[in-house]
């Protein structure tokens, strides 16, 4: 909250699979422009940039335009201020470390260079960053078990971090990774959401292992496809390509836009050839788009945070089986080893 409530930008420097599970959640739950809107439209919430998972020159120097110009003093002004998230692994990658360096130098030159004012515009994840925040003289680094970093760290603060800063409703989120590892411990397999995702990747392996892909036409869904797709390439690393199952949500979030007639300033009509479709809602208008697709589908009933929690943890549970660590069941009915939220 410190950091939400008195900073318009967050910095967050991570490797690359963090970031893209971190990403994966803000970008789907989020407003799909987030970023853009003004911050009283955000809910006071600030905006978060990723950084930090190559040396990217360019886009690390335009992102110290923005935070921290050459020559222009940092004012008090909310809309000026900014914080800064490091996020480590396992170890600390040089591209992190380099990266974090670079945007500190920055935020203790508009902070005076003390170290002790930075409280509220600075936060630590992940084990190897404790030196850093012993010297800094801040609250020492959020840690998570050694298993869930990563691109299997969704429910670590390495992403629940920047998505509580953003608004997402984190305790939703990990409500729906229970539901689902709930699903998995008592439903029976024919009802088994893990189980039956795992018997048809495997009906279709025939017998081989491979690397299965989802899609999605919803924009929405697309960082969260992105991160599958990153879960699956450094799970099984020498697998071929397996099928692709297709991502389908029901509903939309807000309420469905629907199809007007040609506007009343063209009485002779707009010619744009969609006046037999005139007040069908968008989301009809998606379905007969993709109507008549011959690849299985996983269907959500919306996208918000407990659906998606559901779907990670799914996901996550699902690669372990394929790859033989999960789920396993126990002679007590209990999942054996898997990745539970923290």
């Amino acid at each position: 909250r410190r950091l939400r409530d008195h900073n318009e930008r967050i910095v967050v420097v991570a490797p690359a699979a963090e970031a893209t599970a971190a990403r994966a959640v803000l970008e789907t739950c989020c407003h799909p422009f987030h970023a853009d809107l003004p911050r009283a439209e955000r809910g006071g919430r600030p905006r978060i940039t990723f950084t930090g998972d190559r040396f990217a020159n360019d886009r690390d120097q335009g992102l110290l335009d923005l935070v921290a110009p050459a020559g222009r003093p940092q004012g008090n002004d909310l809309l000026d201020r900014w914080a800064l998230v490091i996020v480590a692994g396992r170890t600390l990658p040089a591209a992190v470390a380099a990266t974090a360096r670079l945007f500190l130098h920055a935020l203790m030159d508009g902070a005076g260079g003390a170290a002790g004012v930075i409280d509220d515009r600075f936060a630590a994840v992940g084990a190897p960053l404790a030196p850093l925040t012993e010297s800094l003289r801040v609250p020492p680094p959020f840690t998570a078990p050694g298993y869930a970093t990563g691109c299997h760290g969704v429910f670590t603060a390495a992403t629940l971090l920047p998505a509580a800063i953003a608004g997402i409703d984190v305790v939703r989120l990990l409500e729906g990774a229970v539901a689902m590892n709930m699903r998995l411990d008592e439903a029976p397999p024919e009802d088994n959401p893990v189980l039956g995702l795992l018997a048809a990747w495997r009906r279709r392996d025939d017998g081989t292992c491979r690397r299965h892909r989802l899609a999605s036409d919803d924009e929405r869904l697309a960082r969260l496809i992105e991160w599958f797709d990153t879960l699956q390439d450094r799970s099984f690393a020498d697998a071929t390509q397996g099928t692709t199952t297709r991502l389908v949500a029901a509903e939309p979030r807000r309420d469905p836009l629907r199809l007007p007639p040609a506007h009343p300033r063209t009485p002779h009509g707009d010619g744009l050839p969609v006046d037999d479709l005139i007040g069908a809602t968008w989301p009809d208008l998606e379905a007969r788009a993709t109507a008549g697709s011959s690849t299985s589908a996983i269907r959500l009933p919306r996208v918000d945070e407990h659906a998606i929690g559901q779907l990670v943890q799914m996901l996550l549970l699902a690669t372990g089986g394929a790859a033989g660590d999960a789920p396993a069941t126990d002679h007590g009915g209990r999942a054996g080893p898997r990745l539970d939220p923290v």
